[in-house]
C-alpha cells in the first residue's frame, strides 16, 4: 500500500513537472562532523573558508536538503570563539589555536544566505584522552584537581563524569553561550552519553549520593537532569531555537548501554523538540532491518518531531555486521532514497538527515555514494545530474523506490 501510494504520488509529479517536496517542514539534513571539517575547512584562511563554506552549503542545497548539524564541539572543544572551550585542534591543526576569524559565525551567516537552516552539533561528555587533552584545558585542571568526582576514564579515554552538578552546569553554560552568542537554528547532541556500564566508572560517585535508586536509574536520571535543564536553558534564551537528540537506533539498547532515557524523552513535554535515531541499517540487516526500526520508533515518538538518521556513510561499503544484508549497500545505489521514501509515508515521521558530508560530497566519494546522490536529488528535487528533464527524474526516483 505504501509503495502503491508513492507510485501515485510520482505520477502526479511527471505529469506537473514539480519536485517531489514533502512539505516546507520537512526536516532534510546532513551532518558535518568533526572529520568533515578538518578534511573541508582545517587550517583556512577566511577568504578560503568563505569560499569553502559556500561551496558545502550550495552542494546541500542543490540536493534539495534544508538544514546542516555543524559540528562545534566534539571533545570537549570549540568550533567557536569561546569563553568556555579552548578551540579544536580539527580547526587549525592544534588545541588552542584560534583562527583570525570566528568559523561558526561565518558558517552560520553563509548557511543562512544558502537558504539553509544550521544546527550546533555538541557531544557533551566526551573529552579525549591524555594524548590530546592540553594543559590549558578545563578537563585536565579538573581531573588533576578532582579525579573522578568530574572525569573520569575508560580504556585510556577521558569523559565528564554526569553525575557532577559542575559537570553540568558546564555544559549547559557552553550551550547557553552559543545560543546567546550565534545565530542558531538549533542546538543537537548525539548518542555519546555514559561511555561504560561498567560499575567502577563512577562508583565513588553513586556511593557519596546515598540515593535509593539502582545504578542504573541513577545513571538514567543524570542524563535526564543534563537534558532537561539544556532544553529549559535554550528556551529561557530563545524560544524558536530546537533542541534535538539523535540516540542509538536500539531502543532498549540506549538504556542498558547509554542510559539515555529515550522512552520519556519521545514521550514527554520539555525535554526535546526533536529525536533522530540512527537507524543507520540496510533492509536486509539480519538483527535491526531498516523498516522494523522505523516502525519502532515512530510508535514511540509521539510528542517531539521525529527525524530518521540515515547512513549515507555506509554507499559502497560492506556492512559487515549486517549478517545477511552485509553485502545492501554494495549491491545497490539507491538505498538512502529508497529509505527517505518510506520515511515519508511513516505516519509520525518528519525528515531525515543523512550521515555525514564527505563520503557523499568529498573526493573519495565512491561511485555507490555518488549514485546515491544522483537519487537523493532527484526524489527531493526531480532534477537529475544530467539535466535531461522530468522523464529522467521520474525513471530515477521509480528506481529509487522500487530498488529497480
Amino acid at each position: 500500500m505504501k509503495r502503491l501510494l508513492s507510485f501515485l504520488t510520482l505520477i502526479l509529479i511527471l505529469f506537473s513537472a514539480v519536485p517531489t517536496m514533502a512539505n516546507e517542514q520537512e526536516m532534510r539534513a546532513v551532518w558535518f562532523s568533526y572529520e568533515d571539517y578538518a578534511a573541508q575547512l582545517g587550517s583556512l584562511s577566511q577568504a578560503e573558508f568563505e569560499i569553502k563554506a559556500n561551496e558545502i552549503c550550495k552542494n546541500i542545497k542543490s540536493a534539495g536538503l534544508n538544514t546542516i548539524i555543524f559540528h562545534v564541539r566534539a571533545f570537549s572543544d570549540a568550533f567557536y570563539n569561546s569563553s568556555y572551550f579552548q578551540y579544536s585542534r580539527y580547526v587549525y591543526g592544534q588545541a588552542g589555536l584560534a583562527p583570525e576569524y570566528d568559523p561558526l559565525s561565518l558558517m552560520c551567516s553563509i548557511a543562512h544566505a544558502n537558504g539553509l537552516d544550521i544546527h550546533a552539533w555538541i557531544n557533551p561528555y566526551r573529552i579525549g584522552n591524555s594524548n590530546t587533552v592540553t594543559e590549558n584545558s578545563v578537563a585536565y585542571s579538573w581531573k588533576n584537581t578532582y579525579g573522578d568526582e568530574r572525569v573520569c576514564e575508560v580504556n585510556g579515554a577521558w569523559y565528564y563524569n554526569p553525575a557532577s552538578e559542575h559537570v553540568i552546569e558546564y555544559i549547559v553554560e557552553g550551550v547557553r553561550e552559543i545560543v546567546k552568542g550565534y545565530d542558531v537554528d538549533g542546538i543537537h547532541f548525539d548518542d555519546y552519553f555514559y561511555p561504560t556500564a561498567d560499575e567502577s566508572f563512577d562508583k565513588a560517585s553513586y556511593e557519596a549520593s546515598k540515593t535509593a535508586l539502582t545504578l542504573n536509574e541513577w545513571r538514567i536520571e543524570n542524563i535526564n537532569l543534563l537534558i532537561k535543564k539544556t532544553y529549559d536553558s535554550i528556551k529561557e534564551i530563545d524560544t524558536t531555537v530546537v533542541f534535538g537528540i539523535s540516540p542509538n537506533a536500539d531502543i532498549e539498547k540506549n538504556y542498558s548501554a547509554y542510559f539515555a532515557d529515550v522512552k520519556k524523552w519521545a514521550t514527554e513535554q520539555g525535554y526535546v523538540d526533536y529525536l533522530t535515531p540512527q537507524i543507520y541499517f540496510g533492509y536486509k540487516n539480519s538483527t535491526m532491518p531498516f523498516e522494523s526500526v522505523l516502525e519502532q520508533w515512530s510508535n514511540l515518538c509521539t510528542v517531539p518531531n521525529l527525524y530518521v538518521g540515515i547512513a549515507a556513510y555506509k554507499a559502497g561499503k560492506e556492512d559487515k555486521w549486517a549478517g545477511d544484508g552485509k553485502t545492501e549497500w554494495l549491491d545497490n545505489s539507491n538505498m538512502c532514497a529508497r529509505q527517505i521514501a518510506d520515511i515519508r509515508n511513516c505516519p509520525n515521521a518528519k525528515g531525515f538527515m543523512l550521515f555525514c558530508y564527505s563520503p557523499v560530497w568529498g573526493n573519495n566519494a565512491t561511485e555507490n555514494a555518488k549514485a546515491e546522490l544522483t537519487a537523493v536529488k532527484a526524489l527531493l528535487t526531480g532534477e537529475t545530474n544530467n539535466n535531461s528533464g522530468v522523464l529522467d527524474a521520474f525513471i530515477d526516483i521509480l528506481k529509487a523506490l522500487f530498488n529497480i
